[in-house]
């Protein structure tokens, strides 16, 4: 399944993107990284392999600061960081967490702009650090990743994590994409609220500290760039379909403002919920 956008479109228009979104029977899947800043919704179309061997397509989107690249040597949309195609390609999904375009909308509003859950004014929070009620039985178990790792439970990484490799004498059942649901939050109340985790290679330690020879060890879940999934070699590949400023869909730039920053200092509130003993 493709969204049919031109290979040289290099921001999607809402309206579009629920079009096609709408017309299509697969579940939109929020990525995101405590590194990045929210202020794009980027777009991949992901192949997935489940615990069933079925590979499917499905369209998910990932919250983060930096916008994807387009590289006419591969004709494709890449990270801006990797010094080869390869690297770009990598540097997308690895070891991360994505969602539905709900669950990227739910998580912006909710914690993202909400200026009672900024740990430092004007700059929203994007790291992902609650877990959701519900996994998804066609997926493994949702596991919570920052900066190219898997989040930690107290001192250590989590059970969940550690399958993806046999570490400490778990089993090893691979690089699985986990998934669970994440509704009910009164901030932002979106309905079929999904987060996703994509394990790539070494998932148990950040991307600055990952060498080679861990990553060869800890094998991927990721496809080599123009490699399909088999659910043996690699679970899950991706296609980049472009992005949306969140700062541009929201207003901020239509009212003078360059950047949530500008419109933040300036005294501007987007959203603004406050946490009482009974609840939002």
């Amino acid at each position: 399944m493709e969204l049919d956008f031109e290979d040289d479109v290099d921001q999607l228009s809402l309206e579009k993107l629920l079009d096609q979104r709408f017309d299509c029977s697969c579940k939109m899947k929020i990525v995101m990284d405590k590194e990045s800043v929210v202020s794009r919704v980027r777009l991949s179309n992901v192949m997935l392999d489940s615990r069933m061997n079925d590979t499917r397509s499905e369209f998910q989107a990932r919250v983060q600061g930096d916008a994807p690249v387009y590289n006419p040597s591969v004709g494709r949309w890449l990270s801006m960081n990797g010094n080869t195609p390869e690297l770009a390609y990598r540097n997308s999904l690895d070891t991360v967490n994505t969602a539905s375009v709900e669950g990227a909308l739910m998580y912006v509003q909710a914690e993202g702009i909400n200026v009672n859950e900024q740990s430092v004014k004007c700059e929203p929070h994007s790291s992902l650090a609650y877990y959701a009620n519900h996994i998804s039985p066609t997926y493994s178990e949702f596991v919570a990743m920052d900066g190219g790792k898997c989040t930690n439970e107290g001192s250590d990484i989590p059970l969940a994590c550690k399958v993806y490799y046999g570490l400490d004498g778990t089993s090893n059942v691979g690089r699985s994409v986990g998934a669970s649901y994440r509704t009910g939050d009164r901030r932002a109340p979106y309905p079929d609220c999904l987060w996703f985790s994509f394990p790539n290679s070494c998932a148990q330690k950040y991307r600055t500290e990952k060498m080679d020879e861990c990553r060869n060890q800890y094998p991927p879940g990721l496809c080599p760039l123009g490699v399909q999934p088999d659910g043996d070699a690699c679970t899950f590949s991706y296609k980049i379909l472009g992005f949306i400023n969140i700062d541009d869909l929201v207003g901020i730039t239509s009212m003078g403002y360059r950047n949530y920053y500008e419109f933040c200092s300036n005294g501007g509130v987007e959203f603004k919920a406050i946490n009482t003993p009974n609840g939002f």
